[in-house]
Formats: C-alpha cells, sequence, structure tokens
C-alpha cells in the first residue's frame, strides 16, 4: 500500500474526469481503498492467530499514525489533502455504526439492564462533565494558553464532548474472548446511549451561549433544549421505524423482494437525516429506529432480505469503524496541532477520576436494586471505568466546537485522549479480563425447535438471534445473561406486551411469537411441542400448494394477532 502511495502521489494525473483535482480526488480514494484493505488482512491474520489483545481499532490507528508521518516527513504538500472531514463523519460514517448498533443489539438483554444502563448513560455522563468541567476551569487560571478562563462556556464544552465513550476496542476484545455477558451488555448499552446524550448536551450548550454558566434562566432552557431534542430525536426514529413497519407489512415480499432491503436501508438513514433537519440528535433517531425495525420491521421481510439487512448492516459498521480510527491516526500528523502538555496531563486524570466516581458511585447504588445473583462486582466495576475509552464522536465534537481561541487545544487534547485511551487502554482489557477471571467458553447450545435456541443459562432466542448470532459477533457475545424472570401480571412488562400483541402487531406485523412466552423455559406437559405442532398446521393449510413461501414467515404472521395475511 505505501509503494503505490508513493506511485500515485509522484505520478501526474491521467484521468478522464475534466479537473485535475477531481483526479486527485479519485486517487486519494483509491490510497483508502488499500489501506483498509491493508487493515482487513493484518486484523484477519491476527484473529486467525488469536491475538486478541491487539483490537481491530488498534491496527486501524496504527495504520493510520504510519502513514500520517509518511505524509508529514515525506511528502508535506500533500498533508492537507487526508485531514478528518466533518460532515462526511456524521453523514457518511456514524449513521452505519449507531444503525447496527440498535438494529442488530439483543433487545432482552438492554432492557433487562434498561434501569442501570440510564443510569450511567444519564446521571453518569453527567457526574463525570461536572468533574471535568470544574477540573478545566480551576486549570484554565493557572494557564490561560489551555483554555480561556473568562469564557467557561469554553470548559463546558470541552468536557461534554470529551465524556463521549466510544469503547470499539473494549467490545471488539469481549467478543474474541468470550467476557462476561453482563458486563457486555453494562458497557454496550452505555456507550450508544452515553453518544446519543453527549451530543445532545453539546447542542444544547451551542445553542444557548456562555450566559449559560451563571444564570438560572439560561440554565433551565439548557435543560428544557435538551429534553426538547432528546425527545424529538426519539419521535422521530419511532415514527419513522414505524411508518417503514407498516409499508412493509402490506407488501408482496414474495414477488417483489429486491425493493424490500433499500426501502428498509433508506428508511433508517430517513431518520437520520430528518432528525438533523428539525435540529434534533441524529444519533439517537438512528438508534431507536433501529431498534423499532428490528421489533417490527425485520420480521415483515422474507427471509433473504432479512439476512442480508443483517449482514450488510453489519459489514457497513465495520468498514465505517476502521475507517474512522484510520482517519485517526492520520489526524495526528495531517492536523494543526497545539501542544498543552500540562493541560494535556490534567485532562487525561480527570476523565479518569470523573469516570471512576461515575462507575464506583452508581454501581454501589444500582446493586441496591438488583437481585443478588445479577449485581455488579467489584471486578466488574474496574472493567466497566477501564472500558471508559474516548473516540471518534468525541474527535467530531471537538472540530464542531465553536471558532474559539483555543480550538486547536481542544482538538489536541481530545485526540491525544482518543489515541491513550484506544492503544493503552484498550489493549490492556484482554489482560484484566483473565486476571478477574471475567470470561467464559465452550457455551453449549441446544436445539428447542426450528428457529428457536436455549442457552446453557437458560435464555431463549428468537429467530431473529439465531440468524444474526452466526456472523456477527457483537450480538453472539450478548446472548448468555441470565434470565429475567416471567413479566409479572399487572407489571410494565406485562401491561406493554398485551398492548403490543393486541394493538401493534395488526398495525407494525414483527415476530409471531408471544413476548411472554419467550420465558416459559421449562415445558413438563409437552404444551411448547402442541403448539409448535398447531402452527405448522395452520401455516401449511394457509401456503396450499405453494413451495416457494417462507413458512417460518407464515407462522410467525399467523401467530402473531391470530389472523392470516401472508
Amino acid at each position: 500500500s505505501l509503494i503505490f502511495f508513493f506511485l500515485m502521489i509522484r505520478r501526474p494525473p491521467r484521468s478522464t474526469l475534466s479537473s485535475s483535482s477531481a483526479a486527485s480526488d479519485v486517487y486519494k480514494r483509491q490510497i483508502v481503498c488499500l489501506v483498509l484493505m491493508a487493515a482487513l488482512v493484518l486484523i484477519y491474520n491476527l484473529r486467525r492467530k488469536q491475538v486478541n489483545w491487539c483490537s481491530d481499532s488498534l491496527v486501524s490507528i496504527t495504520i493510520g499514525v504510519v502513514l500520517g508521518a509518511t505524509l508529514h516527513f515525506a511528502l508535506p504538500d500533500h498533508e492537507s489533502d487526508f485531514q478528518f472531514d466533518e460532515p462526511i463523519f456524521f453523514y457518511a460514517l456514524l449513521p452505519p455504526i449507531i444503525f447496527n448498533a440498535g438494529f442488530t443489539m439483543r433487545r432482552k438483554n438492554f432492557f433487562i439492564n434498561m434501569g442501570t444502563i440510564l443510569a450511567f448513560a444519564v446521571l453518569g455522563t453527567t457526574i463525570s462533565t461536572t468533574v471535568i468541567a470544574l477540573g478545566s476551569y480551576a486549570y484554565s487560571h493557572l494557564d490561560s494558553s489551555a483554555l480561556d478562563a473568562s469564557d467557561p462556556l469554553e470548559c463546558l464544552l470541552f468536557a461534554t464532548l470529551i465524556s463521549a465513550i466510544d469503547p470499539v476496542a473494549t467490545l471488539a476484545t469481549f467478543e474474541h474472548v468470550g467476557a462476561n455477558p453482563m458486563l457486555y451488555n453494562l458497557v454496550f448499552g452505555e456507550s450508544v446511549l452515553n453518544d446519543a446524550v453527549c451530543v445532545v448536551m453539546f447542542q444544547a450548550l451551542m445553542s444557548v451561549g456562555s450566559s449559560v454558566v451563571w444564570s438560572a434562566g439560561p440554565f433551565w432552557h439548557t435543560l428544557g433544549s435538551f429534553c426538547e431534542i432528546m425527545l424529538g430525536s426519539l419521535g422521530c426514529g419511532v415514527l419513522i421505524g414505524l411508518g417503514s413497519a407498516f409499508v412493509l407489512l402490506r407488501t408482496d415480499n414474495l414477488r417483489f423482494e429486491q425493493y424490500e432491503l433499500p426501502f428498509l436501508l433508506l428508511s433508517a438513514y430517513s431518520a437520520y437525516l430528518l432528525a438533523e433537519c428539525l435540529g434534533m440528535s441524529g444519533i439517537t433517531a438512528i438508534f431507536f429506529c433501529g431498534i423499532i425495525m428490528a421489533h417490527y420491521s425485520y420480521h415483515n421481510v422474507c427471509r433473504e432480505s432479512q439476512v442480508s439487512a443483517l449482514r450488510i448492516s453489519s459489514t457497513l459498521a465495520f468498514l465505517c469503524e476502521n475507517f474512522v480510527f484510520v482517519y485517526l491516526g492520520l489526524s495526528l500528523f495531517t492536523f494543526q496541532l497545539e501542544w498543552r502538555p500540562g493541560f494535556i496531563a490534567v485532562a487525561l486524570v480527570l476523565c479518569l477520576l470523573g469516570r471512576a466516581l461515575h462507575v464506583f458511585t452508581l454501581s454501589w447504588a444500582a446493586n441496591r436494586f438488583r437481585p443478588t445473583n445479577r449485581q455488579i462486582t467489584p471486578a466488574m466495576q474496574v472493567m466497566l471505568w477501564f472500558a471508559g475509552l474516548r473516540g471518534a464522536i468525541a474527535f467530531a465534537l471537538a472540530l464542531n466546537m465553536s471558532s474559539t481561541p483555543n480550538k486547536n487545544v481542544v482538538v489536541t487534547t481530545t485526540l491525544f485522549i482518543v489515541l491513550v485511551s484506544t492503544l493503552v487502554l484498550g489493549a490492556a482489557v484482554e489482560p484484566l479480563l483473565h486476571s478477574f477471571q471475567l470470561t467464559q467458553r465452550d457455551v453449549e447450545v441446544v436445539v428447542l425447535g426450528e428457529g428457536l435456541e436455549l442457552s446453557e443459562q437458560g435464555e431463549v432466542e428468537s429467530p431473529h438471534q439465531e440468524v444474526d448470532s452466526h456472523f456477527n459477533p457483537r450480538m453472539a457475545a450478548s446472548v448468555l445473561e441470565t434470565p429475567p424472570v416471567p413479566p409479572r401480571p399487572g407489571g410494565m412488562r406485562s401491561r406493554w406486551n398485551n398492548f403490543d400483541q393486541r394493538f401493534m402487531r395488526g398495525l407494525f406485523g414483527g415476530s409471531g411469537a408471544s413476548l411472554a412466552s419467550q420465558y416459559d423455559i421449562v415445558d413438563p406437559e409437552g404444551q411448547f411441542q402442541a403448539e409448535e405442532e398447531k402452527e405448522e398446521n395452520l401455516a401449511s393449510s394457509a401456503a396450499g400448494d405453494r413451495e416457494d413461501i417462507d413458512v417460518g414467515r407464515a407462522v410467525a404472521v399467523i401467530t402473531g394477532d391470530g389472523r392470516s395475511f401472508l
């Protein structure tokens, strides 16, 4: 890749394109493709040799640093051609990553830990932001060249963006070594909601100006903006997700299946764009749109489209993640950086301190309400603290920060913290997991019937989960957490199950299996088998002599609300 890079840079561009700048853009894209291909080959060999401590993001960042150093020392005139582009990041690279997180998420495991995840994502982010903001503001009085002491908003913006965690390296290591499922679910759940919270907080602060710090009126205005953006973004995602399910349920997917997948993907992206057009958070919108689509839209398309949707979503997210980390490594040499070693050291300590304060405090509080068999142990708390890596979202927010005299200082500090946390802390995850004995392997899966599986800890997996766990390690790593007790009659889960079955399924489709039945693991009287045989008979009679019909999907639709529509 480096040899080809030199040849392409040195050789005058010859292209059928109308301008030399367009031809140069083609060369740059070719170089990026070659770099990503080299990263994939290297990652593959590391995985084949089970070098789990070296995560995918670490490999991509290292390759980006090597390429950036080559540009800086050998071809300084071309440094500006490879700078980090915020619009490309926010509108091309970030949406696939966030959508895949919501679309392939284990919804049961996520909502089992919903209270703890919300506490970490909202209260924890607030605690971390407060600690970093106060520490940065105090340091600004000692070194005015780092941050402006007369403008506390600058400290608040820096604290908000640097609180955005992106533990891609940690989650990748969790997947490869088989980390404790509850630990994985907590880290994953917090990370996706934390990003949304930080982006919304950043937007709210940018909208009110510096007076927010010193008066009560702007404070309540900021809080109101936060709630407005969060709820509006949630509404955009849910609206688009339900709309796509409504349309897909009424399509003839046996004859026009080639149109399902494009419509599904474009609907998800439109949720992101709609939220951005309305001044909301596209991250929040597309994440919840992915959850709604996985619950309804996914089950309204044919089997081939289901498999294709999951594979394309996972592949795009993987490529975008590695692309982003390559550019982060490049930015170390291609961006105009202003180094303030004292402030960088203080900011790094503040990040660790704020993370420790919110993890250990909120874990102690959460354990007061969690059952004894699902307590967050001290070893898990240390890993949660260690998993608070910073990533591309923090760097992108720093680039989008309003123009201030110290913007380059903030960008430099953020980039350094991102690289150090990914390269150093990310590489130490595997040894810590083994030392704390937080890994498990050799899980046996018992086949119960067509489309249903039972993990060794007794959790029934849906057909959606069965398909994607074969090729999506993010989902396979989180399937084993101890299931909750059956929904309590009259409780929130039971009421939602009844509402979903009575009203939502008829309008928006979705999985035909009753949500309550997934907890009924033990079947001493053979009721499970009888129901399965009944559903197969219904599917056979509905299908008739048509051999090309998807029987599994026919069963799902018929058992959803008792009506037969294929």
